[in-house]
């Protein structure tokens, strides 16, 4: 039985790593700040590390806690989507109907910036109404008046 015993100690660093070795994951980060970095694959682009050197080499460790992030990921609203195309457009979405497509280079946005635009607009756009106001204001009259009767609660 003893090849079949489990190390607690040691447990809690195989579920939940904190610390990476930079050399180790470097191909899979993309740089947010001068030493701050996100894994690319990612399911919340919340999730920041931090570059560290130590005497061994460099790590990366994490700056959130896990309990923050389930609390967090339960109060978020889950109504507004973001799409984005190749051909540079960005489509927006509410409970799943297609409101409004702007062309990223009509905002001045590049295409390098739309990767940034699909992870932090749909927070955007669920915490701020008078941002979602401003938003259905440059859309046509016609629209404007069915989006608001269709979904009267998306300025409430």
């Amino acid at each position: 039985m003893a090849n079949f015993s489990i190390d607690y100690n040691n447990f809690h660093k195989t579920v939940s790593n904190k610390t990476y070795r930079l050399d180790e994951v470097k191909h899979r980060l993309e740089k947010v700040a001068f030493d701050v970095v996100r894994f690319k694959d990612s399911v919340d682009p919340e999730e920041l590390w931090q570059i560290q050197s130590a005497d061994d080499g460099q790590f990366i460790v994490a700056r959130y806690s896990e309990e923050a992030g389930e609390t967090k990921k339960a109060s978020k609203d889950k109504t507004w989507d973001v799409l984005v195309s190749q051909a540079g457009y960005i489509h927006l979405y509410y409970c799943g109907t297609p409101l409004a497509k702007f062309s990223a280079t009509d905002l001045g946005l590049s295409t390098e910036d739309l990767s940034t635009v699909k992870r932090f607009l749909p927070e955007k756009l669920a915490t701020d109404k008078a941002f979602v106001k401003a938003l259905i204001s440059t859309l046509d009259g016609n629209t404007e008046q069915s989006i608001l009767q269709s979904f009267p609660e998306i300025l409430q």
